[in-house]
């Protein structure tokens, strides 16, 4: 068996941001004797032959088309993927994810898509939409993103004219048709101000499960979060004891688990990330990560995920 790990950055920004995950796999693949490759959007290889005896993981959630269409190839010439590719890049794009699992018929907040092209137009519109569908205060989220990253709250309508206006003018200003104008507005779920429930799902079951707490913050985790008392900042989500952030092993819930492996078999996953949010009534489904950061989790529940998906390829 061959092992591909493929991401969506180059190796110096992954080392970055995905390094622990790697060096994780990595290990993994020593103990075990398996040959791995490291490949990036600048290295990407043609693939014109059989694949039978490679196996992938994604390692970016996010996936652009020359990094998709490389997963698929493999995928079509015979190697065995964590996650279909197809199906990870739905997952992973929030606002389609959201759609097709209300379709389902699976728990997701109030969610309504922003385009935001000619905001300069329509503002009226849009926060009449917002208003109608979502209400406030609501959150503005970005369709791809981690660690609260690109996802911001909103207290009321004139707020709400101000933020669409700002980003709809930088898109028509700047002719940036795809990263300010594709975002979503999602209703916000006061209950589960300040916690979130994240579990990791393989090959069929909840491999663990944690609470991640912040009583300091609406978001349990975000990329920066200053307080003035201490100035102390939690930088990409890392645990820092006096910032109030905790990550706390927790056992999943047969309704946790239920949820889950719907939305496996939804996406035909095999492996993923699961946030959910506390709702007034049971549990609501925040996103889906297909490659979901590990440091964190395996510290709160002392298991190791890398272990284990390396186990579930090599017998797939």
């Amino acid at each position: 068996m061959k092992l591909f790990l493929t991401y969506n950055q180059s190796a110096k920004s992954y080392e970055r941001f995905k390094g622990y995950e790697f060096n994780r796999l990595k290990d993994a693949c020593d103990r075990a004797g398996v040959d791995y490759h490291q490949f990036d959007p600048g290295c990407f290889p043609t693939v014109d032959e059989d694949s039978s005896d490679i196996c992938v993981i994604n390692m970016s959630g996010s996936m652009n088309e020359s990094h998709y269409r490389f997963l698929r190839t493999l995928e079509i010439k015979g190697a065995k993927l964590l996650n279909p590719a197809t199906d990870s890049k739905t997952a992973e794009e929030k606002m389609l994810a959201n759609l097709e699992m209300a379709h389902y018929g699976l728990p997701v907040p109030k969610t309504i898509d922003l385009n935001l092209s000619h905001t300069n137009f329509n503002i009226e519109y849009l926060v009449k939409n917002i208003l109608k569908n979502v209400g406030m205060p609501c959150v503005i989220k970005a369709p791809n993103g981690n660690n609260g990253n690109a996802v911001v709250k909103v207290e009321n309508e004139n707020d709400l004219v101000d933020l669409l206006g700002l980003l709809g003018w930088n898109s028509v200003r700047y002719g940036d048709f795809f990263s300010a104008s594709n975002l979503m507005a999602q209703e916000f779920i006061s209950s589960t101000q300040g916690k979130v429930i994240r579990l990791v799902f393989l090959n069929g079951k909840v491999l663990g499960c944690e609470l991640k707490t912040n009583p300091n913050f609406w978001k349990p985790q975000s990329p920066f979060v200053y307080n003035s008392e201490n100035n102390i900042i939690v930088n990409q989500g890392k645990y820092i004891p006096e910032s109030g952030y905790k990550r706390e092993k927790t056992a999943a819930s047969a309704e946790m688990t239920k949820l889950a492996k719907k939305v496996s078999d939804l996406f035909k996953l095999n492996f993923f990330g699961l946030d959910l949010l506390f709702g007034p009534t049971g549990y609501i489904i925040c996103e889906v990560n297909t490659s979901p950061q590990l440091e964190g989790f395996e510290k709160s529940t002392n298991i190791n995920v890398a272990e284990k998906i390396l186990q579930f390829l090599q017998n797939k």
